[in-house]
């Protein structure tokens, strides 16, 4: 309902959906019934042949759901999106078939965002590199522990926007530079913006804003070389629908 009364165009699933196949199959299954595009990248959890299987399921009866591991760019009228599946550390990539993206993977990016006449939305399940405890990228038990090799496609391949999910406690914030240091609030219109996507799911959170998540998504709206975002925040759930989902 968030999406559809925004009037979003595609649904960004960045990552960390489940383990099993069936699990990624019922959470994209639900998501294509908003009958969007449901573009869908592998994060650090999933296993490679349970994330395929899965996303290959949801798309028999739902051929809107895209796997952004396959196909890595996908063209709006407003910009270009591009996918950086996996994610760079092995040390925390939860299985032993997991995907790691490597230096060449993101090459690849810098000359896709190269081509394009129009601006770039990188997706990422994990962040660039930042400095401090506000950047998009600060665990609350690592400190600054995003990728400088997202970075350095940001930079060379000018990439104005991007959306990255991995650091939980750092959902719903966004910054206008790389390294999370300008942060940009909620309607605000920046030339650049990167997006700390938040949890989903119903499993609370302690955020480093000192808030409680039980479920959040956001909407980034692109127009013009500029770009605004706004969140939602799920109400915790009541005893009835703890009850059904038992």
């Amino acid at each position: 309902k968030f999406f559809k009364d925004e009037k979003a165009d595609a649904i960004v699933v960045t990552g960390d959906i489940g383990e099993k196949a069936s699990s990624i199959t019922r959470v994209l299954k639900t998501l294509a019934e908003s009958k969007l595009p449901v573009l869908v990248v592998i994060g650090n959890r999933e296993c490679r042949a349970e994330f395929t299987d899965g996303v290959d399921a949801a798309r028999k009866d739902n051929s809107s759901v895209v796997n952004l591991n396959e196909v890595r760019e996908v063209d709006f009228p407003e910009l270009t999106l591009l996918s950086l599946p996996g994610y760079h550390d092995p040390e925390f990539i939860n299985c032993a078939t997991g995907c790691r993206y490597l230096e060449s993977t993101v090459d690849e990016v810098v000359s896709a965002a190269k081509g394009s006449s129009a601006p770039v939305l990188l997706v990422s399940h994990g962040p660039p590199h930042g400095e401090g405890n506000l950047a998009l990228d600060y665990a609350s038990a690592g400190g600054n522990v995003g990728d400088p090799q997202i970075n350095r496609a940001i930079a060379e391949g000018n990439i104005s926007f991007g959306v990255f999910s991995n650091i939980k406690e750092e959902g719903g914030r966004a910054a206008s530079d790389a390294a999370g240091t300008v942060l940009v609030k909620e309607g605000t219109a920046s030339k650049a913006l990167y997006l700390a996507a938040g949890p989903a799911d119903t499993i609370g959170w302690e955020m480093n804003d000192g808030q409680k998540s039980v479920g959040m998504a956001h909407v980034m709206s692109i127009k013009d070389g500029q770009a605004t975002w706004k969140s939602m925040r799920a109400k915790a759930l009541t005893a009835a629908e703890k009850a059904e989902a038992k």
